[in-house]
């Protein structure tokens, strides 16, 4: 009985090198040659395969499945979304389906406070302008932008990342409306479903 077979690991988007190195100690690995698998290049590299890595892009459907057979165990999105794999063929299946909601969602409200507070405050019309030494003749309503602190925000979907937006708002006051499938309960974060 061979108890050190590695498993087979197929990524459908191009990984860092230090990744690679990573997944090749501890299982058989192969990823695309470009950025994002093409549909055939997919098709084509997961028979056999225990684990599909993936992202948006790459279309996870009925088709993929089938053609990784029987040996699929996972497909692992490095996303928050799911949409683009089939849920329910993979239900069927048992096959288990992973995402990154969490590990990536403080990071993604925190580029949105970031370009919210850069589009208020119009960070880049303000560069552009001390570039070309236009900041000398500032006046009282020079740059005037908008303020998060006390501002109303809306925000469409309420999930990991919009919570996670939604937490770093409280900080500056801003009141927070939402719109989304599910009413969430209030919480410390304090919205109103919209």
């Amino acid at each position: 009985m061979q108890t050190n077979i590695k498993p087979k690991v197929y990524s459908a988007c191009r990984l860092k090198e230090d990744m690679v190195k990573v997944l090749n100690s501890v299982c058989e690995f192969k990823m695309c040659k470009g950025e994002f698998a093409t549909r055939d290049e997919l098709i084509a590299n997961v028979p056999g395969v225990k684990v599909i890595h993936c992202l948006g892009k790459n279309k996870i459907n009925k088709e993929v499945l089938d053609a990784a057979g029987p040996s699929l165990k996972a497909v692992c999105t490095g996303s928050s979304g799911y949409d683009h794999i089939d849920l329910v063929t993979c239900k069927e299946r048992h096959i288990r389906v992973g995402h990154l909601c969490k590990v990536i969602a403080a990071c993604m409200a925190e580029f949105t406070i970031g370009l919210m507070i850069a589009t208020g405050r119009r960070f880049k019309e303000a560069m552009t302008d001390v570039e070309r030494g236009g900041w000398a003749n500032w006046g009282a309503n020079y740059m005037n932008g908008y303020q998060l602190m006390g501002s109303t925000i809306g925000i469409v979907g309420l999930g990991c990342i919009g919570q996670e937006i939604a937490l770093r708002l409280k900080s500056f006051g801003s009141h927070i409306k939402y719109t989304g499938p599910q009413r969430k309960p209030e919480g410390e974060i304090g919205r109103a479903h919209v």
